[in-house]
């Protein structure tokens, strides 16, 4: 069984509690001393020649005391005690609320980072295709040329590290470029298996656009323009083609598996042709077996 390790901040932190309890513990057994020496002066006996009895219990003030000496000690124990008792509690309180709330503000400023650097990221991609389209000449470059090759690693690099709205934007400037038009020649920048997880494509204008092999699970793909697409083994499962027009799009081999068809234009023979359409939801709102 592997143990568990505390920082120094955890260590401090129980070090402290331990000593408030010691500091407790002496200061009781100190009190409940002094209490009995007190009340015990009016009637300590002259001192005897006779060697003394119960000698722990003498030299510790307790011997002799009565049941009602008792309860007024214990009266004024309690009420002693409850005031170190609320310090340890009120600090113990204090000391969690702080650690929550330091807690709280490392996940948002790690949330703030991750956000900005992902930002930065689509910037970055945004200006490198830019450049290669302006002074590279992506779009009128031939299949075999290096740029595309480029254009191709950049875009599969970038979508891996961006979040599902940031991939939907990514996904729209290169329709958009006419880089990833269906054609008689394969894209500009093909999609074949690009991250686009749960991207946010809702009311996407793809009309035509090759998205063969593009792993499109878990997508938004509500009331998107598909017209014409190529989803040639597109992943589609668990995505969401709530409206969304499919109408001569390219299913073939697609997986469906799951995805939501509500009020889709597509027809069963698309369907036929996809790779899995298990628990997809169709058009009419049932589901297929």
């Amino acid at each position: 069984m592997s143990r568990v390790k505390f920082g120094a901040k955890e260590k401090d932190q129980g070090y402290a509690l331990r000593e408030r309890v010691y500091t407790a513990i002496i200061w009781v057994s100190n009190l409940a001393r002094n209490y009995f020496e007190v009340h015990s002066l009016a009637a300590t006996p002259a001192p005897s020649l006779s060697p003394p009895k119960n000698t722990r219990l003498a030299w510790a003030g307790f011997k002799g005391k009565t049941l009602w000496d008792w309860l007024q000690f214990l009266v004024q124990l309690l009420g002693a005690l409850a005031i170190p008792l609320v310090v340890v509690l009120a600090s113990n309180t204090l000391t969690t609320q702080q650690q929550q709330a330091a807690d709280a503000q490392h996940k948002s400023e790690q949330a703030i980072a991750k956000d900005q650097q992902q930002e930065a990221t689509l910037k970055a991609y945004l200006d490198d295709m830019t450049g290669l389209l302006l002074n590279n000449k992506l779009r009128d470059s031939r299949p075999d040329d290096e740029v595309r090759n480029v254009a191709h690693i950049k875009t599969l690099t970038a979508v891996r590290q961006l979040d599902g709205s940031r991939k939907g934007l990514l996904l729209q400037f290169l329709f958009e470029a006419r880089l990833i038009l269906s054609s008689a020649n394969a894209p500009i920048v093909p999609l074949d298996r690009a991250d686009l997880t749960r991207a946010d494509l809702t009311g996407a204008d793809l009309r035509r656009a090759n998205l063969t092999g593009a792993d499109l699970t878990g997508a938004n793909l509500t009331g998107a323009n598909l017209f014409g697409a190529d989803l040639t083994w597109a992943n589609l499962s668990r995505a969401d083609l709530t409206g969304a027009d499919l109408t001569g799009a390219g299913l073939t081999e697609a997986d469906l598996t799951g995805a939501d068809l509500t009020r889709a234009i597509i027809i069963t023979a698309q369907l036929a042709i996809a790779f899995s359409v298990h628990g997809t939801t169709l058009p009419d709102g049932s589901t297929h077996p």
